[in-house]
């Protein structure tokens, strides 16, 4: 910096750099923001029948978790690309189609485990996944708590709705 500028047209000048900076990453936040996949209009639109197909295909998932979801076959299923697929599924859930595929199993698991008449073992057959183990990984990701303990718990609350007041 020149000797002959003044302390004040300094901070001035820094102040003016700082702002520039400033604008440069809110400008780079926005465009990040903007090219996200969430952010895309042309996928949330109403109507759209990419999202009307990703919905009718998570409604598919819920019903039957028990089936071996893979990205390739519901990409053929709804006429798109593997890539597009992927791209679509992920702006209209927010998850891979893998986690929610996940989450779909987990989901009727819970209530599976509500009951009293079917094994650990049962359950994670019947809801597709391999074994009980891998039931026990996904519902302590989904859940943090492994079929063991929800069905513990679920039977607890069971007992306290019953318990007269």
């Amino acid at each position: 910096m020149p000797t002959n500028v003044s302390s004040l047209e300094a901070i001035q000048v820094g102040t003016i750099l700082e702002c520039l900076r400033c604008r440069s990453l809110t400008h780079r936040l926005v465009r990040e923001l903007l090219h996200s996949a969430q952010f895309r209009p042309s996928v949330l639109k109403i109507g759209n029948p990419d999202r009307d197909a990703i919905l009718t295909l998570c409604e598919a998932m819920d019903d039957h978790p028990e089936y071996d979801w893979k990205a390739k076959q519901m990409a053929l299923d709804t006429r798109h690309s593997e890539t597009h697929f992927y791209r679509v599924f992920k702006a209209v859930t927010t998850l891979t189609p893998h986690q929610r595929a996940i989450e779909a199993r987990v989901r009727r698991a819970k209530k599976l485990l509500a009951g009293h008449d079917q094994t650990v073992t049962e359950i994670a057959l019947a809801v597709g996944c391999g074994d009980r183990d891998s039931l026990a990984y996904s519902s302590d990701i989904q859940l943090g708590l492994t079929p063991e303990q929800y069905r513990e718990i679920a039977w607890a609350m069971e007992k306290w709705q019953d318990f007269p007041r």
